[in-house]
């Protein structure tokens, strides 16, 4: 099952991402379309560890945390 999985998602990566809170449609968006990992809700906004596309890693690139997103090292199975 881990080698199906690997295979059929073997571009998709961890991503850690932080939302502003009056971007919950964001938030949003992500619970529907991608496994959350992680969620988080700190002073400045909703923290989440969620695994996204290549595509989706583009969209959200805004939203990533630097320091805490080593995308190499990321890969699913």
């Amino acid at each position: 099952m881990d080698a199906i999985y690997g295979h059929l998602y073997k571009t998709n990566r961890i991503h850690s991402l932080k939302i502003p809170f009056d971007q919950g449609q964001l938030y949003s968006r992500l619970k529907e379309n991608n496994t959350i990992l992680e969620t988080r809700y700190d002073n400045d906004g909703t923290f989440v560890r969620a695994i996204l596309t290549p595509e989706q890693a583009s969209f959200y690139k805004e939203y990533m945390v630097t320091g805490t997103n080593t995308d190499s090292n990321n890969k699913i199975a």
